[in-house]
């Protein structure tokens, strides 16, 4: 019955995080939030698993470089959860390093306010993503090695968000599986230049366009 969970809840000392070698969590309770570096560079974690009806956010980098995690998101990013950090979920600071996150599966949230900047970083695994709500106004450009979806293995995306204003560039940036983009939303006004998506095959607007 856990009700909060702490910043940097498991310790470490060194970079690569070989002072903390918990493989498994598991924690149920009423908490609202994983705050920012609660589990960041606790590489030896494989498996986590989640559980309360009232989680709303994950916080800057509170997985950043878990890169051992291999079980399904579905089972952190609850459909519940509102918020996702910057670099939540990242594998490391850039896409330069090559190193890469295991996990796996698809985001699927009743509602989407707000995703920081490369949040799924070099997530291969990461199939899809779907938001069938939310306030969230913008998806923020990102960089040369990094963006929101940088790297993922993203298949499908949905965000029917109709507050949704603009989408940065280099959002999906080697996101080389990415195939549908759904997006619903009548405030849509900027598409960043987007590079790398291949075997893109659909992007679908839904709603009136204030401009091109």
């Amino acid at each position: 019955n856990v009700s909060l969970i702490g910043t940097l809840l498991l310790p470490y000392a060194t970079s690569d995080g070989k002072n903390c070698a918990a493989k498994k969590l598991f924690i149920s309770g009423t908490f609202e939030s994983v705050p920012e570096y609660a589990f960041c560079l606790c590489t030896s974690l494989t498996n986590v698993v989640l559980e309360s009806a009232n989680l709303k956010t994950i916080g800057e980098n509170a997985f950043y470089c878990c890169r051992g995690l291999n079980c399904d998101i579905s089972n952190i990013v609850l459909p519940s959860v509102t918020t996702i950090g910057a670099y939540a979920f990242a594998a490391d600071g850039g896409a330069s390093s090559g190193k890469k996150m295991a996990i796996k599966g698809t985001v699927d949230v009743k509602q989407l306010d707000y995703l920081g900047d490369s949040a799924f970083l070099q997530c291969p695994n990461m199939q899809k993503f779907i938001a069938r709500s939310g306030g969230i106004t913008s998806i923020p450009a990102g960089g040369t090695w990094t963006g929101v979806f940088f790297g993922t293995g993203l298949k499908h995306l949905e965000l029917n968000c109709p507050k949704l204003n603009s989408v940065g560039a280099n959002v999906f940036k080697n996101s080389t599986s990415l195939t549908n983009i759904v997006i619903g939303s009548t405030n849509l006004v900027t598409w960043g230049s987007n590079l790398s998506c291949a075997n893109l095959k659909t992007v679908t607007f839904y709603g009136e366009s204030n401009n091109t």
